[in-house]
C-alpha cells in the first residue's frame, strides 16, 4: 500500500502528477479484490490515510473502488465497522463528493439504520454536523428512533428542530411523517421552504462565471482570506468557512482551488493566487470538463461556447485520436487531452472540423460523460460507408482500447459488415480473454467462414479451444439437420 502513497505525493512534483498510466493499473488491480481479509486491509489503509487520499487529483477514486466491492460482503460485520469508522472519523466532510458515496453503499447494504443510531450514539454532544449527516442518512425507521428519543427525553428540543430544519433540505418526503409525530408530543414550526432548484441554478451560474474568467476565481479566492481575516489557511480554518447555508465555500470547484495536501498544511494566499495564474488554462478546461459532463442543463453562453472551441482547435493541432490511447505491458496508457476533446466537440456539436477528426474520433473510448456515444454522434456527421471503411481499417490495427473495440463489433454487427469477420480472426487467437469472447460472439452474427474458425485452433494453446469447439458442433449439427 505504501507505494500508492508515493504515487500520491509524486503528484504535487514538477510535472504535476501526470499518472494516468500507474492509476489505470492500480485500480484495476484494487477492481480484483475478492476475499473479506484483502477488503478489510484496503479499509484500514484508507482510515489511515484518507484526506490524503481523498485530496489526489487520481487516486481518490480508490475510496469508491472500495466502497463498491465492501458490497460485496454487506453480511460481514467486521467491514462494516471498518467502514462505519471511516465515515464517522471526520475525515469524511459532509461537503466531500465521496461522502454520496458512503450514502449509497450504506443504502445498498441495509445498512441507513444501524449507521444512523451508531452515529447518534458515537457523541457525547451531538453537533450541528452530525444532525445534519443524520439527516442525509434518514429513514422511516430512523424517524421513529428520533421521535422515541425525544419522547424519552434523551434529545433536546432545539436539536430536534436543527434536525427538522436539515431534513427539509436532504430528505424533504419524510419530513410530513417527522413533523406529524413530533407535534404529537410538542410544537414545532415547519421550516422556511427553499427553492432548491433556483439554487442549483444559482451555483451553478456563478461556478461558470468562475472557470471562465480567471480574474474572478482570484477574486473569489481572495474573498475567502479576507472573510478569514489573514493570508494563509489551515485545514481545520477552512472546514470551520462552511457553517451554513450559502457560505464562502459552497462552489464545489473552490474545494478544488483550495486543496490541502494534507490536515498539518498550511496554505498561503500569495502561492494560491500565482498557481491559479501558472496553471489556468489547464486547470479551468479540466474543471470546465467535470462542471459540464453529467449536467446537460447547464447553459453555456455563445462566448463561453467560442473559449471551448478554441481550446478544441488549438489542442487539435498535430493531435490524433488514433493515437491517445495506447498499449503498455500493463494496460492501457490515455491522453487526459483527448477525452476533454472528445467531450467538447460531443457537447457543443462541433460537427465542422476535417473529416479525420471524427473518423479517428471512432478509434477513442466514450468515458463517463452523459453526452451522445461516438459512434452515434459521428453518424451524425458522415456517411455510413466512410464509417465502415474507418472500422475496418481500425479492426485491423488490433491495438483498439476493450470498450472501443466493443463499440466497432457492435458497429459491424449492425450495419452487417461480413467482411469484418476474417479480421476477428487475429483477436480470438488472441490471448486477451475479453477481446477474444467478443471478437467469438460478433464473428457468429456476421456467420463467418468456419473452416477458417477451424483453422484458427491451431494457434490458441489454451481452453478456450474448447468455446470454437463446442461453436463448431453445434453449427455442424444444425447443418445436417
Amino acid at each position: 500500500m505504501g507505494i500508492i502513497i508515493q504515487f500520491i505525493d509524486s503528484e504535487h512534483s514538477e510535472r504535476e502528477g501526470r499518472l494516468a498510466d500507474e492509476y489505470m493499473l492500480l485500480s484495476e488491480c484494487v477492481r480484483t479484490i475478492d476475499s473479506v481479509e484483502s477488503v478489510k486491509e484496503l479499509l484500514d489503509f484508507l482510515k489511515l490515510n484518507y484526506d490524503r487520499i481523498f485530496y489526489s487529483t487520481y487516486f481518490r477514486e480508490i475510496i469508491d473502488f472500495a466502497l463498491q466491492i465492501s458490497a460485496r460482503f454487506k453480511s460481514n460485520p467486521a467491514i462494516y465497522e471498518k467502514i462505519k469508522d471511516i465515515f464517522i472519523s471526520g475525515d469524511v466532510h459532509l461537503a466531500d463528493n465521496r461522502n454520496v458515496m458512503f450514502l449509497d453503499y450504506f443504502k445498498k447494504t441495509d445498512q441507513l439504520v444501524a449507521i444512523f443510531k451508531d452515529i447518534y450514539r458515537s457523541q457525547a454532544q451531538i453537533s450541528r454536523q452530525d444532525l445534519h449527516q443524520l439527516s442525509k442518512l434518514a429513514s422511516p425507521e430512523a424517524i421513529d428512533f428520533i421521535i422515541d428519543e425525544l419522547r424519552n427525553g434523551r434529545i433536546s428540543v432545539e436539536n430536534v428542530t436543527r434536525f427538522q430544519t436539515y431534513l427539509h433540505s436532504t430528505n424533504h418526503q419524510l419530513l410530513s411523517d417527522f413533523n406529524q409525530k413530533v407535534n404529537t408530543i410538542i410544537k414545532v414550526p415547519l421550516p422556511e421552504f427553499r427553492d432548491y432548484a433556483t439554487e442549483k441554478k444559482k451555483q451553478n451560474d456563478e461556478t461558470r462565471d468562475l472557470l471562465f474568467n480567471q480574474s474572478k476565481m482570484i477574486e473569489a479566492v481572495e474573498h475567502i482570506f479576507t472573510k478569514l481575516g489573514k493570508d494563509e489557511m489551515t485545514y481545520d480554518e477552512m472546514w470551520e468557512l462552511t457553517r451554513g447555508v450559502g457560505h464562502d465555500l459552497s462552489l464545489p470547484v473552490l474545494y478544488e482551488v483550495i486543496r490541502f495536501r494534507n490536515k498539518d498544511q498550511v496554505l498561503k494566499k500569495n502561492d494560491l493566487v500565482d498557481r491559479i495564474k501558472k496553471l489556468w488554462q489547464r486547470f479551468s478546461i479540466e474543471e470546465i470538463y467535470r462542471f459540464l459532463k453529467n449536467d446537460k442543463t447547464i447553459e453555456v453562453s455563445d462566448v463561453e461556447k467560442q473559449t471551448i472551441r478554441q481550446w478544441c482547435d488549438n489542442h487539435l493541432k498535430g493531435f490524433s485520436f488514433k493515437t491517445a490511447t495506447t498499449k503498455t505491458k500493463d494496460g492501457y496508457s490515455v491522453n487526459q487531452n483527448a477525452i476533454y476533446l472528445s467531450f467538447f466537440i460531443r457537447r457543443f456539436n462541433f460537427r465542422d472540423y476535417v473529416e479525420t477528426v471524427y473518423l479517428d474520433m471512432l478509434s477513442f473510448q466514450k468515458w463517463d460523460d452523459d453526452d451522445v456515444d461516438i459512434f452515434e454522434f459521428v453518424s451524425t456527421v458522415l456517411p455510413a460507408e466512410r464509417i465502415d471503411v474507418a472500422v475496418l481499417s481500425n479492426l485491423r490495427s488490433k491495438d483498439l482500447y476493450p470498450s472501443a473495440f466493443e463499440n466497432h463489433l457492435l458497429h459491424c454487427q449492425k450495419r452487417n459488415l461480413t467482411s469484418a469477420s476474417i479480421l476477428l480472426i487475429p483477436f480470438i487467437e488472441s490471448p486477451d480473454t475479453y477481446k477474444r469472447h467478443e471478437a467469438l460472439k460478433c464473428f457468429q452474427e456476421l456467420r463467418g467462414d468456419l473452416q477458417m474458425l477451424e483453422r484458427s485452433l491451431g494457434n490458441i494453446a489454451d481452453s478456450f479451444k474448447f468455446e470454437i469447439i463446442k461453436l463448431l458442433i453445434a453449427a455442424d449439427s444444425a447443418t445436417n439437420c
